[in-house]
């Protein structure tokens, strides 16, 4: 059938495997109906509006008996699923371990870059170490990416207590395993925390879960409390004054699934979730066991990753994945805890991996 490395790929043909040649003449860069620049379409749909066997006289193929030589670039994908992705699930086990990388080095060289976006796509948690003791990290390290997003807490929000906070992350008391802003129709999927300052004493650990891991454990232990919180829609809301006044509501499933019927995001935030239940009231009490099943698997000890943030630590997650809390501590005076955080989301890291994978000559799949 051909090596890949080779230009031209030929490819035999059966009766039932015509559409072949409409897929490859519609997907090959060289094709004159392919801008050679941009790599979008002029013209796709005319080589299959017609039902019929397809012209074989294509400016891309020649006949010979009975095979057709196609020229072919080695990045078209036949595989349905991304074999790049490997998720990989954790429990307690990641809290001596939690995968870590220079500041310097991430901004400086692109295959550390590289490296460091690939493991924060598969393990859903990392550590940015050695980063400079004052704000404005997140935006260096975010724009090394792509851009901040901005959200009703500003572009980067900081994280210390405040006189009249307009967030219960504002105060010193202790935080439950959240994910933030699931009001959002749209909720951001990365975040940054950067620790400047630290609370002297006790308290003031970050708590983390990996939501994919409990999710998979909710459904052997209780399926049909899995299947409550991946139908059933909760809403939420947040409402408030920071950068400006806002209203943000929008209703969610705790679990959400991709096109391949894999979990692809995990939303949930118990302190946000509005006193309605949007469901008939025979449901709300199965409902609430649900929650509480799987909130006490988030929570286990085996699933807690518990890590006290030095300052020069920068701490990076899926927010869609991995949900984060704190233990509660002491407001001795201000500025004794300062964290600044961000957000970016997936589709500007998805396309940043591709970017550098195309940079190192590497398979881009996905």
């Amino acid at each position: 059938m051909g090596r890949w490395g080779s230009e031209r790929l030929p490819v035999r043909l059966a009766s039932r495997q015509l559409f072949l040649l409409i897929m490859l003449s519609t997907r090959c860069y060289g094709a004159p109906d392919i801008d050679g620049k941009f790599r979008h379409r002029r013209y796709a749909s005319k080589y299959f509006s017609s039902p019929r066997r397809p012209e074989l006289n294509h400016p891309l193929a020649r006949r010979s008996s009975e095979q057709l030589c196609v020229r072919f670039l080695r990045d078209v994908e036949f595989e349905t699923k991304n074999a790049q992705r490997k998720t990989q699930h954790w429990g307690s086990e990641l809290s001596t371990n939690i995968p870590s990388f220079q500041f310097e080095n991430v901004l400086l060289n692109d295959w550390e870059l590289l490296r460091c976006l690939e493991t924060l796509r598969d393990v859903g948690l990392m550590l940015i170490k050695k980063v400079p003791e004052k704000t404005g990290q997140v935006r260096k390290l975010a724009e090394r990416i792509a851009r901040l997003r901005y959200t009703s807490y500003g572009e980067e929000f900081t994280v210390k207590s405040k006189f009249e906070p307009s967030n219960l992350a504002y105060t010193g008391h202790k935080l439950g395993l959240h994910t933030d802003l699931p009001h959002y129709h749209y909720t951001p999927s990365i975040q940054f925390l950067h620790c400047i300052k630290q609370c002297i004493g006790d308290g003031g650990d970050s708590n983390f879960s990996d939501g994919f891991n409990a999710a998979l454990q909710l459904k052997e232990q209780d399926p049909e409390f899995f299947e409550i919180l991946s139908t059933t829609y909760i809403e939420y809301v947040d409402v408030g004054h920071d950068q400006f006044e806002y209203y943000t509501r929008h209703p969610q499933t705790v679990f959400t699934f991709d096109q391949f019927g894999d979990l692809f995001m995990v939303l949930y935030n118990n302190s946000v979730r509005t006193i309605t239940m949007p469901m008939p009231k025979d449901k709300v009490y199965g409902y609430y066991r649900a929650m509480k099943a799987y909130d006490n698997i988030l929570n286990s000890p085996a699933n807690i990753v518990r890590h006290k943030m030095q300052p020069g630590d920068l701490v990076v997650f899926n927010n869609v994945r991995v949900l984060h809390g704190r233990e509660a501590f002491n407001v001795h005076g201000s500025g004794e805890r300062h964290l600044e955080g961000g957000y970016i989301d997936w589709d500007d890291v998805h396309s940043r991996i591709r970017v550098l994978r195309t940079k190192f000559d590497l398979p881009v799949n996905g």
